[in-house]
């Protein structure tokens, strides 16, 4: 049953009638018992939505059992009803968040009424905990609207004047939760990261939602702040300091600059316009104060008192703020050369072997992997991710079993070195299912074009079956049919790879993930020639339309299926049949495939089952043939369309 589909329409037309009910899949003991739940309420021969607590708790139980895009489904027609309901808004901003490309417009209007709601309750110290976490992570530019928004404008005046103790919890001194909220305060990354160890724990008992919102947006945090250390790192030792300091103007906007980073941000100023300018500032200071140094401008003593300070404190690495102002001493004095920080080695210490590059997951891998998981469970079935080397594609497994994602299961595909992983949802399914006909029930109601029941026995059959070329075939074209072009992709990419291991040489793909990738222009696919006014009337008003043209070609490419086969699906006549066999010879013909569309071609002129909207259509084709073969003319230009 898709219940996601059923409270799709209840948002959108705000009713629901039996037979559409029964066309998503529902049956009468579900109808009886969504009403005795309050879930859903009869007027006046149409189904409505029913108590709103009644929805939400419906929503929680489809979360409890991962059936997350059901659950999105259902608070958003709660929302609907409801745009006020604190439980709903709480609800939708961690769905929100937790999407691959979270829209700022929808996290700061759910989390309007969150925090308003916080504030009545008197958590206002919650409330700007977590807007100063939100404010760190996603500012408050919302390029998703061109025009100026008052709730923007609001939350951004409210994050700049936060204080440390707005966001403390009264009473709770030296508490694990308040030196959590300060470490936030204070931008410091590795205690952030210690304290959350220590405070989210993965221990099996329920947590509310709030806990879990907090635990989302601080594990946000960390990950954030790593990625821009390492980006920031990545800026200043391939000396692209305009790009460090914009990235430093950025997180200056969100708050998120640490005291030493506020002193590099200075440091980068100066060096670009010693560097533009030539002109060097004058040294105003001389004593044993890094900080004050850089504010006067001795550069050369900063990096003395940071080189000592690195050593006294027994660190292997150079800091980012000994990096920078290696790089600015160099450029004051490009003839001087700066002594590295190195580690002192006792002596008759024998240098060790160079070790071999050892593979690890970056930051941004993580980052990577995270979206992708969480995007799965907010409703994608899969994701193909790029080639890359064994040990990486073993990393991410062992990743997935710490993290304990049960139901994504992880595969390879192809052959190395273009060996890829593929993630797909894999829930454990307790009860009995006949592949066999789930795929025959896949295949019939994309023959009828009922592709919302077909999405929902493919995926079913991909929860419980191996992969095969033939099922990915099909689900993809499904995708495509309902024009979710990009999980589409992904699927028709797996047939193609699974069918060459398959041994299947004539099953793949490729159009499709061509007009996919490398749309086509409508008049870019017409016949270049110069035609006449009739060829632009309708001479073809019978079932044969455009929609069901696709159907049936469409149904061609999922598979071991001919086009005889799916019009027969779809209880076309013989000439409706020769009729659709022009259509694909002539969409050949655009395409380049000319020996497919004279395969087509032929088949026709040999049968004799001819009606007069067929020899229209074959006599056309035959006149246009050659400007179809030859879409240029003497010049090398392409033939275009010309009303007379």
């Amino acid at each position: 049953m898709d219940l996601s589909r059923i409270f799709f329409i209840l948002r959108e037309k705000e009713k629901i009638s039996k037979e559409e009910l029964y066309a998503c899949g529902a049956n009468d003991e579900y109808i009886k018992g969504a009403i005795e739940d309050d879930t859903l309420r009869v007027e006046d021969d149409y189904y409505v939505v029913g108590d709103i607590d009644a929805l939400v708790k419906l929503g929680n139980e489809m979360v409890d059992k991962m059936r997350y895009k059901e659950a999105f489904s259902i608070f958003n027609c709660a929302y609907a009803k409801d745009f006020k309901n604190y439980s709903i808004n709480l609800e939708l901003l961690y769905f929100t968040l937790n999407s691959q490309k979270p829209k700022k417009g929808r996290i700061y209007k759910f989390f309007d009424v969150v925090y308003k709601k916080l504030v009545e309750d008197g958590k206002e110290y919650d409330a700007n905990y977590y807007l100063f976490i939100l404010g760190n992570i996603y500012g408050f530019y919302n390029k998703d609207n061109a025009e100026p928004s008052n709730l923007f404008e609001d939350y951004k005046e409210k994050f700049i004047n936060l204080e440390e103790n707005d966001i403390l919890i009264p009473g709770k001194t030296n508490s694990l939760e308040n030196s959590i909220r300060k470490a936030v305060f204070s931008n410091l990354c590795p205690d952030v990261d210690r304290f959350a160890r220590l405070l989210f724990t993965d221990d099996k008992e329920d947590h509310d939602l709030i806990y879990l919102l907090e635990k989302f947006l601080v594990l946000k945090w960390i990950d954030n702040k790593k990625f821009i250390n390492m980006k920031f790192a990545e800026y200043l030792f391939t000396d692209k300091m305009k790009a460090a300091r914009d990235l430093l103007y950025k997180q200056q906007d969100r708050r998120s600059l640490t005291k030493t980073n506020e002193y590099i941000l200075k440091i980068i100023n100066s060096y670009i316009t010693i560097e533009e300018t030539g002109i060097i500032p004058k040294s105003k200071y001389d004593g044993d104060n890094i900080l004050e140094a850089i504010n006067g401008n001795n550069y050369e003593l900063a990096l003395k008192l940071e080189k000592q300070r690195i050593m006294e404190n027994g660190r292997k690495k150079e800091t980012n703020l000994y990096v920078v102002l290696k790089k600015i001493v160099s450029l004051i004095h490009p003839k001087e050369e700066v002594e590295e920080v190195k580690e002192e080695k006792p002596l008759k210490q024998v240098e060790e072997p160079e070790a071999l590059p050892i593979i690890k997951l970056t930051p941004g891998d993580i980052q990577l992997i995270e979206d992708r998981v969480n995007k799965i469970y907010g409703g994608r079935m899969i994701f193909l991710l790029e080639p890359m080397p064994h040990e990486k594609r073993e990393l991410i497994r062992d990743y997935l079993k710490e993290k304990e994602y049960n139901d994504v299961f992880a595969f390879s595909i192809g052959s190395e070195p273009n060996r890829r992983l593929v993630l797909k949802y894999k829930p454990k399914v307790t009860e009995y299912v006949n592949l066999k006909k789930t795929l025959d029930d896949a295949k019939s109601f994309y023959a009828s074009r009922n592709y919302d029941l077909a999405l929902e026995y493919y995926e079913l059959s991909l929860k419980i079956g191996k992969p095969r070329a033939s099922t990915y075939g099909g689900y993809g074209m499904t995708l495509y049919r309902l024009g979710r072009d990009e999980e589409a992709l992904d699927c028709l990419k797996i047939a193609n790879i699974l069918a060459e291991e398959e041994g299947k040489k004539d099953f793949h793909f490729g159009n499709i993930i061509e007009r996919i990738e490398c749309p086509v222009p409508r008049e870019d696919m017409k016949p270049m020639a110069v035609v006449k006014e009739s060829e632009f009337e309708d001479k073809n008003n019978f079932l044969l339309d455009d929609e069901t043209l696709n159907a049936i070609i469409g149904l061609s490419e999922t598979g071991d299926i001919s086009i005889e086969e799916a019009c027969t699906k779809l209880g076309l006549t013989p000439a409706d049949i020769n009729y659709v066999k022009l259509m694909c010879a002539k969409d050949c013909y655009y395409l380049g495939k000319y020996s497919e569309g004279d395969k087509y071609f032929k088949q026709v002129e040999r049968s004799k089952e001819k009606d007069q909207k067929v020899k229209e259509l074959y006599k056309d084709i035959l006149v246009n043939k050659n400007y179809y073969h030859n879409r240029l003319d003497s010049d090398k230009n392409q033939l275009v369309f010309i009303k007379k």
